[in-house]
């Protein structure tokens, strides 16, 4: 009788909502936490992420995403790990801003962003480095974990 494949499941889940969020705000790598609203974004997942079978945890080292994998992590009983490579892409100068602001102020790497042209933002990250260190992470991870379901809290890039 033949062996069944086991493979390896990911399942993405972005941070609640913060406060940042709510007011259109560039957050990349400022350390933001949750809203009450964004606490209750991860609370009404809980029952949907007790039924789906998780074995591991990991999140991003920027309390939003800290935060959410606690509360999930308390109802499976099962620590988070934190990797730092799976923050947010810094948006540097951006950080703290609209893209309503960017434009006001003509800021041309951001037109050229908007534009899909990818240009990153002054003292901030490139959508390539982005890439490279989300990439190295999930090789390392699924070396680590073979077979496993796992839980991501990735930053989603807005």
């Amino acid at each position: 009788m033949a062996k069944a494949l086991s493979m390896t499941q990911l399942i993405l889940i972005r941070h609640g909502e913060t406060l940042w969020n709510e007011q259109k705000k560039y957050q990349g790598h400022a350390d933001i936490g949750l809203s009450s609203k964004g606490k209750k974004n991860i609370q009404a997942l809980l029952h949907r992420v007790k039924t789906v079978g998780i074995d591991c945890i990991y999140t991003s080292s920027l309390r939003r995403a800290r935060q959410s994998a606690k509360i999930i992590s308390k109802k499976l009983g099962i620590k988070p790990y934190i990797d730092p490579r799976l923050n947010e892409l810094n948006f540097g100068s951006w950080e703290g801003k609209t893209a309503e602001q960017l434009i006001y102020q003509k800021d041309k790497n951001f037109l050229s962003w908007a534009n899909g042209k990818w240009k990153a933002p002054q003292g901030g990250e490139s959508i390539y480095s982005l890439r490279r260190r989300v990439r190295e992470f999930l090789k390392d991870c699924l070396k680590k974990h073979k077979g496993k379901k796992l839980r991501l809290f990735l930053m989603v890039v807005r």
